[in-house]
């Protein structure tokens, strides 16, 4: 699993861009490693068509994937993102994510919140 800490995290639903996502950053300013989730808030039939029409993951790299992800957990400080190999592939990882919260008492209600929102429950 690629393994970083995330000293940044913001979930945002923005009705204006008709999306919501959640960044989980390696640094405050966004840089380093990064792992965003991003889901639009309306589905067209061109989304459809196109295999878009689901919740994307994007890296730090700009590699965008979309769906793959096969389970999440966040257990006290670590968040763990449980990828298919399609995913995992794409986004030149193995496995997954885990990722170390560095403020999990400031953090973790808006991972949870986020990933609920994008992903669905664990």
């Amino acid at each position: 699993m690629a393994e970083f800490d995330a000293r940044a995290v913001a979930f945002r639903r923005d009705e204006e861009l008709d999306t919501e996502y959640l960044v989980l950053a390696e640094n405050q300013d966004g840089s380093g490693e990064r792992l965003e989730f991003q889901r639009a808030l309306i589905i067209t039939d061109d989304d459809r068509h196109l295999g878009m029409d689901t919740y994307c993951l994007v890296n730090e790299g700009g590699v965008t994937h979309y769906g793959g992800v096969q389970g999440w957990s966040l257990n006290g400080s670590v968040l763990e993102i449980t990828l298919d190999e399609n995913a995992a592939q794409e986004l030149g990882v193995e496995g997954g994510y885990r990722i170390h919260l560095a403020d999990p008492q400031e953090m973790a209600d808006e991972v949870r919140v986020g990933l609920s929102a994008i992903l669905g429950a664990p």
